[in-house]
């Protein structure tokens, strides 16, 4: 009775396998699969050719010294460049100052002019000025002579030049000396004022004077009956 009851049980037994199998049916769902399970990542295929050796590069770092070195001759050089700019400027301002000077000498003389022999006319003209006022004891005179045996000379033999001279030191004292061209004009409308007064006074003195001999030639003759006066007119 035990032996058939124990071989009924045994024949209903499930054996391993069916449990193992159960279990990873369990384990791998149709919704758990696709999530879950990776495949293995594959490895890169080696190559047969060598691979290239990588480029070195040094990097030349300066040190503490040549750092120093380098930042006092880029001082150095623009000291230099600056230097040498201001000397240029000097030069072109200087040639720039020649040529303002030339043109302004140019526009004073006057082409008609020659300025060799009026020149040498004038020295001597102020020579003889100075040599006149040696032998004289006032003070003035001395100073007085030579200038104006200068201006006068010069007004002379180079009257055209004297006036572009005038005209020129006019327009340096009105752009200067505003002041002073002022008073300057001023006493130069005096002084022709007083030439002009001259001119006339002196114009009436020969005409007074002329008319007094007039008066006496005519005189003479009627008192003596000579005809002076057809003398006097020729």
């Amino acid at each position: 009775m035990f032996r058939a009851l124990f071989r009924g049980v045994k024949a209903r037994t499930i054996p391993p396998t069916s449990f193992a199998l159960g279990a990873m049916s369990l384990s791998l769902s149709p919704d758990d699969s696709s999530s879950e399970f990776k495949p293995l990542a594959t490895q890169p295929k080696l190559s047969i050719y060598p691979s290239p050796t990588p480029d070195i590069v040094l990097l030349d770092t300066p040190s503490r010294l040549e750092r120093q070195i380098s930042k006092v001759r880029k001082n150095i050089l623009n000291t230099v460049q600056e230097s040498r700019n201001e000397v240029q400027s000097v030069v072109d301002k200087w040639i720039g100052v020649e040529h303002a000077v030339e043109s302004r000498v140019k526009a004073i003389i006057s082409p008609s002019e020659q300025l060799t022999p009026n020149v040498l006319y004038i020295g001597i003209s102020t020579l003889t000025g100075s040599i006149i006022a040696r032998n004289r004891s006032l003070l003035g005179a001395r100073l007085f002579l030579p200038s104006a045996f200068f201006l006068f000379s010069l007004h002379h033999f180079l009257p055209e030049t004297t006036e572009n001279l005038k005209t020129y030191l006019g327009e340096v004292e009105e752009r200067y000396l505003p002041h002073v061209a002022q008073k300057h004009a001023v006493a130069n409308a005096h002084t022709r004022m007083l030439v002009d007064r001259i001119k006339e006074e002196t114009k009436e003195g020969r005409e007074r004077f002329r008319k007094g001999v007039e008066w006496g030639v005519y005189k003479v003759q009627e008192v003596t009956g000579l005809k002076v006066g057809e003398v006097w007119k020729k």
